[in-house]
């Protein structure tokens, strides 16, 4: 046993040459990144699809505080047409809509004030611009049941003097503003002016027939 330990002990021990350690070291360094890209991609992917499902969530709750929004705007809406009769004069007609056109400005207003706060929109852009679309088409809708109730001295229903162009504009506005824009004051100025040509318009459609 004692024989065997001193041979074992007196056998050559061959040292790395200086090229073997640093081509080892590459090999570490190279299995090190590889390692640590493969961690970041994975870190990555699940930061990306939290990341994906806090914007869906978002977007989830916007939809469920603008309907109870909605409820409280149409409940508004029918307030005002149960305040007039069908005979309401056209000077009446035209203050009703005036008022309508004011309520949908500010609530639109309120509504792309949210997009913007939730920031939600990069990666959204086709969701928040359909949500945007169904929003405006379901105020206007609110206005045009209103001015149902309603007709003219020339026996015109009310309703008949709003153009469907508008929703479009009102949209097509309302994406500039929360994908350009963002600033809210901005914003509710440019939404503000455009109410306000919709109302003109809306008065010399009910005059001209």
């Amino acid at each position: 046993m004692i024989s065997l330990l001193v041979q074992v002990e007196n056998l050559p021990i061959k040292p790395f040459e200086i090229s073997e350690i640093e081509g080892l070291k590459g090999w570490v360094i190279t299995l090190a990144f590889l390692t640590l890209v493969m961690i970041m991609k994975e870190v990555f992917k699940l930061f990306s699809d939290r990341k994906r499902s806090k914007e869906m969530e978002l977007l989830m709750n916007l939809t469920v505080e603008q309907k109870a929004f909605n409820e409280k705007i149409e409940n508004h809406f029918q307030t005002i047409a149960n305040k007039y009769s069908k005979n309401s004069s056209d000077s009446q007609i035209l203050t009703i809509s005036k008022v309508l056109f004011d309520n949908a400005s500010r609530h639109l207003q309120l509504f792309q004030r949210k997009i913007v706060e939730h920031n939600h929109i990069a990666g959204n852009e086709e969701i928040v611009k359909q949500k945007i679309y169904d929003e405006v088409n379901n105020t206007m809708n609110n206005i045009s049941s209103v001015m149902d109730e309603f007709c003219s001295s020339k026996f015109k229903v009310a309703s008949e003097f709003i153009n469907p162009i508008w929703n479009s504009k009102i949209t097509e506005m309302m994406y500039r503003n929360v994908t350009l824009m963002k600033e809210s004051s901005a914003m509710d100025d440019t939404l503000e002016r455009l109410f306000k040509s919709i109302k003109h318009e809306y008065n010399v459609n009910f005059k001209d027939v």
